[in-house]
């Protein structure tokens, strides 16, 4: 039998800004922000590891870290690459990137919960179940008042992975939203999936105080089950209560079948998970505080691109994919009065010719202002559809987003 071996490391690069709220233990120092100071902040990292499982196959390791792009992240440069191979019996391949900041937090008092993916492929997606899941949400709770700990996961694409399919770009997974998909795992019970309002009453208690909670488990396998310590722990490879995770529990299981397909060849990135919750006192009164935090899995290192005439850029695209996959680039130009539609794009000139910018959402200025709106644009190199045809005709573009978009009197 081979030795299951795990891979636990800090993640001291992860960028971390913080929203409305007080500026809580958990994060950093208190006197950084007062409570109920508006605005963003950005702090110190801290909290968050990286745990990884190797795989039964000779050389099935995953591959991790920090990358510019793909496209333009949810949250600005880059994104953490979470990517698995071929493995369909234990122990398979695991990565779970997570936190224990929010360990004591009540599920009833969180009021914003949600993360971006980017799935590039999945080895199982055609036929069959289940089929491949992006990068899914796992949280460890306690069982209302009584310390056993209970897992759930969100499965972004729905019981059998055949939900809300999308390929090669960002989703947004709000995973409080009423219809998601919750799973419990370690149980028979046939009471184990619902939305978010159906997990925090799956376990209930007359006192409010001992509503379900976050727990951290223990650093190990899901194979593992209980603990034998008596204190009634799970186990994860990050040992976090909140892990955002590429896993199978294990390759076969009774309820779900071939499980190992659901994390088979999965290559995708994840960006911007964002948490918020009502802060309670020592007393356990609520404050008054909401706390909102805004992760970044940006390690500090991504920088853009300066080019001073985008055109060249375009002609090296043409002979490697990988400045399109890999880059981003800055752009200074003047806005073009022609070719915008007011909301999704407009066009720039940086003294090489027209470029179009995809920006949805961006603002435009009158006809009679353009002359004087000078623009630093931030984004990709792609193509844009200008016609449907047939044959549909593309033009080369940026695509950006408004808050990757700055004007110069």
């Amino acid at each position: 039998m081979k030795k299951v071996s795990f891979l636990l490391i800090g993640l001291v690069g992860l960028m971390l800004i913080l929203g409305c709220g007080a500026w809580a233990d958990m994060v950093g120092p208190a006197d950084l922000q007062s409570p109920g100071a508006p605005g963003d902040h950005t702090g110190p990292p801290t909290g968050w590891v990286l745990g990884t499982q190797a795989g039964q196959t000779i050389g099935n390791t995953p591959i991790t870290g920090f990358v510019v792009g793909p496209q333009v992240p949810p949250a600005g440069l880059a994104s953490f690459k979470m990517q698995t191979g071929y493995d369909d019996a234990d122990p398979l391949e695991k990565i779970y990137l997570g936190t224990n900041n929010y360990s004591g937090i009540m599920l009833k008092d969180i009021t914003e919960f949600k993360y971006y993916t980017f799935l590039v492929s999945r080895d199982y997606g055609a036929s069959g179940s289940p089929n491949g899941q992006p990068p899914m949400l796992e949280i460890m709770t306690n069982s209302a008042g009584s310390d056993q700990q209970r897992v759930f996961v969100y499965k972004p694409y729905g019981e059998y992975g055949n939900n809300n399919v999308a390929l090669s770009m960002w989703q947004e997974w709000d995973v409080l939203a009423s219809g998601g998909r919750w799973e419990m795992l370690q149980t028979s019970s046939s009471n184990y999936y619902g939305d978010w309002n159906w997990l925090i009453n799956r376990y209930t208690n007359a006192d409010p105080l001992k509503a379900m909670k976050l727990r951290s488990p223990y650093v190990g396998d899901y194979a593992q089950g209980y603990s034998t310590d008596g204190t009634y722990h799970l186990y994860n490879e990050s040992g976090t209560s909140i892990a955002i995770k590429v896993g199978s529990g294990k390759a076969q299981d009774n309820r779900y079948g071939a499980w190992w397909r659901e994390s088979s060849g999965i290559n995708a990135y994840v960006d911007k998970l964002v948490i918020a919750y009502n802060e309670r006192d020592a007393q356990g009164n609520l404050t008054g505080n909401n706390i909102r935090t805004v992760y970044d899995f940006d390690d500090g290192t991504t920088q853009p691109v300066a080019a001073t005439c985008i055109r060249s850029v375009f002609n090296l695209l043409e002979r490697s994919s990988s400045v399109q996959n890999n880059r981003l680039f800055v752009l200074f130009g003047k806005m073009l009065p022609t070719g915008y539609q007011a909301g999704k794009y407009f066009t720039i000139d940086d003294g090489s010719g027209p470029i179009r910018v995809v920006a949805p959402g961006h603002e435009f200025p009158a006809p009679s202002e353009f002359d004087t709106w000078f623009m630093r644009v931030e984004g990709r190199l792609g193509w844009a559809k200008v016609s449907d045809g047939p044959p549909p005709v593309y033009v080369r573009c940026i695509n950006s987003r408004p808050d990757l978009i700055y004007k110069y009197e």
